[in-house]
């Protein structure tokens, strides 16, 4: 019998599911080895570094999970643009120059 737990987890389950094949599909490699050919950096634990494969999964992950949670349609941070187009969710990476005199010292 069908109850209304059953369905959400099913829901849940679905978007889980659709999340890890996003990240399976990723190329996250290819953005590790960008960031460490440029010396772009993240800031962690106080630390500027150039986020491994690992860090750059879970924060991805993070994006795509806060957009079911807080029901958004994207969610930016680190260089990942997490966003829902035509219902589906997609992940997209990109990485943009500051001028100098846009810095807020």
């Amino acid at each position: 019998m069908m109850t209304p737990n059953n369905g959400l987890k099913m829901q849940q389950d679905t978007k889980l599911k659709e999340i890890d094949e996003i990240i399976e599909r990723f190329n996250f490699e290819f953005v590790h080895h960008t960031m460490s050919r440029l010396g772009w950096y993240w800031k962690i634990d106080d630390k500027l570094v150039i986020p491994s494969i690992d860090q750059l999964k879970e924060k991805a992950r993070e994006l795509l999970e806060t957009m079911d949670k807080d029901n958004v349609d994207n969610a930016i941070s680190g260089g990942f643009e997490a966003s829902v187009f035509k219902g589906r969710k997609y992940l997209k990476f990109t990485l943009e120059s500051v001028p100098w005199y846009d810095l807020d010292y």
